[in-house]
């Protein structure tokens, strides 16, 4: 047992915090410790100063190295001297910054004379950039929450922030980092100036945890209630200041981040005057094999300028696909075809047989934004449209030009996008659509369209012929995986990370018993990128396999060859994935398991889209239990005024 007395000093390698625990693993000199009890705010790799009486934190603080402090500082150098710059740092010890400032012949001896200069000449420069840094680490605040607080004061940052350091919440500083800073200025959280920055950052959390564009204002008001203990006064005055203060914008009785009402109204506007020009007319002759209601959507979109075909598997969105191309290709109109997706690309290129791509590469998206210039094509048809953010979407049709058709394809029942919005949704009900709701009589009784009709209808799994296997734990989906020996390997789909049913979990114990080894990635690892990387064209999402692993790994990626160093965060094991990660994507064969852990996650919509992800085989697994939770549990409501503004 440590001396309670005496502090530890070790490094983070990660932290948990969550409604029922708090605490990290701490890397000292003596080995791994893990620690329970309040932090500070921390990140992997943070150093950590901490109290402990067995493995309590009784007391802990972060201590803001001088190295932090000048990955920061050095970080500020332009391209394309800033990934050198970066490189080059740990050769120069603990203290860099006084190595490039005060030892010019270490400086010397370990990097190069070009980089020597440029490293000189930015500590010169912008000396009292660095004395920002500190004096706002003294402050409280960690070097990598400041960038944006350097950009709009430079050296007036402390100032600035010791003034109302709740104000910096506009700079996406999360408030909890924000607190601990007040809380080292003398400052309560019952100051009224915390109240703005608390609706700020209830209104962003709904954003990025839950995918709402907005916050009714009631809703709002009820949540700075009923879980942050202001009273009715108290609530009403923190969204007014926060309005006042143009943290937030209020429109349609809801309340929005700027940059999301910025990025709705815009939407909203694009589709508005795209609907309002008059495309080519197109003559859409007879096709034989086409139901009455797929030979009615093909005319629905052969006709208008914005249109939705959404259907169900097995209701013939690709036949009828097919025939609109047909009948756009005859009138001598270019069509684009694209998808928010690799996987969805891939698809829509095989179903369709014509070139189809990202909507991201269509785009030109940088890692950043994307270009705004004017896209050439008569035609643009998005597939997997359920998958499109409100953003994503937008950034297409503002590049769509006056008198161009857009074809919007999906799957309404599917999840909503990772990301804000759901214009889908608001689209079925504002946009001429049509409906595919017959069932082809060869896949009417495939067992698993019977158990996807169940789920999406509310229904208790049952009588399906999907098979259905109980497990409870990672070795169980292993056995089950294993007895099918002399088959393909089935794609594993899980509602969460965590547990033990969960994606990291299935992942370790799945490599353990197929491909065994002491590597994280071994040669024939499935793998799954998990960032994008413009310089290479890898996107988050794409799915791979390893073909050798060593000094780098190296791993085939859509049919291309792709090294990487055995450490990179932006590869992760494939065995399993997530549902919200499979959208978009076919397997041959899934066992789907689901699991009372995920609860919160789970839901009809949730399984609807993991069981209509199989194309020939299904295993259903987990619990029985999740499978019915899941079917009686609708989506949450997902905040939006697309509608709204459509309807203006």
């Amino acid at each position: 047992m440590s001396d309670p007395g005496v502090p530890i000093l070790g490094t983070v390698l990660r932290a948990w915090r969550t409604p029922t625990s708090e605490g990290c693993q701490l890397r000292t000199q003596d080995g791994s410790l893990t620690l329970y009890g309040p932090l500070p705010p921390v990140t992997p790799g943070c150093t950590l100063r901490a109290w402990t009486q067995g493995s309590t934190l009784t007391r802990a603080e972060r201590v803001i190295t001088p190295y932090e402090l000048a990955r920061t500082f050095y970080s500020r150098i332009r391209a394309p001297r800033q990934a050198a710059a970066l490189k080059v740092l740990p050769a120069l010890g603990p203290d860099p910054h006084h190595t490039i400032t005060q030892d010019a012949a270490t400086l010397a001896s370990r990097v190069p004379p070009s980089l020597a200069r440029a490293l000189t000449r930015h500590a010169r420069r912008e000396s009292r950039l660095y004395g920002a840094l500190q004096a706002l680490a003294d402050l409280g605040l960690p070097p990598e929450h400041t960038h944006a607080l350097l950009n709009q004061y430079g050296a007036g940052a402390p100032a600035a922030f010791r003034k109302q350091p709740y104000l910096a919440i506009r700079h996406g500083i999360p408030l909890r980092v924000l607190d601990h800073a007040a809380r080292l200025q003398g400052l309560s959280t019952f100051d009224p100036r915390r109240g703005p920055a608390l609706a700020y950052e209830l209104t962003r959390r709904a954003a990025l945890e839950y995918g709402h564009t907005c916050l009714p204002l009631p809703v709002l008001a009820g949540e700075l209630r009923d879980s942050h203990a202001l009273d009715d006064d108290e609530a009403q005055q923190a969204i007014e200041d926060a309005l006042n203060g143009q943290l937030l914008l209020e429109d349609a009785q809801a309340v929005f981040l700027p940059e999301q009402h910025r990025v709705e109204a815009w939407l909203a506007d694009d589709i508005a005057r795209l609907m309002a020009s008059t495309p080519a007319r197109v003559s859409v002759p007879a096709t034989p094999g086409l139901t009455t209601e797929q030979r009615a959507a093909v005319l629905l979109a052969a006709g208008t300028a914005v249109s939705v075909i959404t259907g169900g598997p097995g209701t013939g969105k690709t036949t009828t696909l097919r025939a609109l191309l047909d009948a756009l290709d005859a009138a001598n109109l270019r069509s684009v075809l694209c998808a928010p997706t690799g996987k969805a690309a891939s698809r829509m290129q095989q179903s369709t047989g014509r070139d189809a791509t990202t909507l991201h590469r269509l785009l030109s998206y940088d890692g950043h934004k994307f270009s705004s210039g004017i896209l050439p094509g008569d035609v643009f048809v998005v597939d997997e449209v359920s998958m499109a953010s409100n953003a994503l979407l937008g950034a297409l049709l503002r590049s769509v030009r006056d008198g161009a058709r857009v074809i919007l394809v999906g799957d309404e029942d599917q999840l909503p996008p990772i990301d804000p919005g759901h214009p889908l949704a608001a689209l079925t009900r504002t946009v001429p659509t049509g409906r595919l709701t017959q069932t082809h009589r060869q896949a009417a009784g495939s067992p698993i369209l019977t158990l996807a009709s169940q789920l999406i209808s509310g229904e208790s799994p049952a009588q399906t012929g999907v098979p259905f296997i109980g497990a409870k734990s990672a070795e169980d989906i292993v056995r089950l995986v294993q007895a099918r020996q002399g088959q393909a390997r089935p794609m594993i789909l899980t509602a969460g990370r965590a547990g033990p049913l969960g994606v990291d979990a299935l992942n370790l114990a799945l490599q353990a018993a197929l491909n065994p080894g002491d590597t994280r990635l071994r040669a024939g690892d499935p793998i799954l990128v998990t960032r994008n990387n413009h310089n290479t064209g890898l996107m988050n999402g794409m799915t791979g396999l390893v073909i050798g692993a060593g000094k780098q790994v190296t791993c085939i990626i859509e049919d291309t060859e792709h090294t990487f160093s055995p450490g990179d965060p932006t590869l992760t094991l494939a065995y399993a994935m997530t549902i919200h990660r499979s959208q978009g994507s076919e397997w041959p064969d899934i066992i789907v398991t689901l699991a009372p852990e995920h609860e919160r996650l789970l839901s009809r919509q949730l399984a609807y889209t993991a069981v209509t992800r199989a194309k020939e085989a299904l295993t259903a697994s987990g619990l029985r239990a999740a499978w019915t939770h899941a079917a009686h549990t609708g989506a949450p409501r997902r905040y939006s005024q697309l509608e709204t503004f459509l309807k203006r």
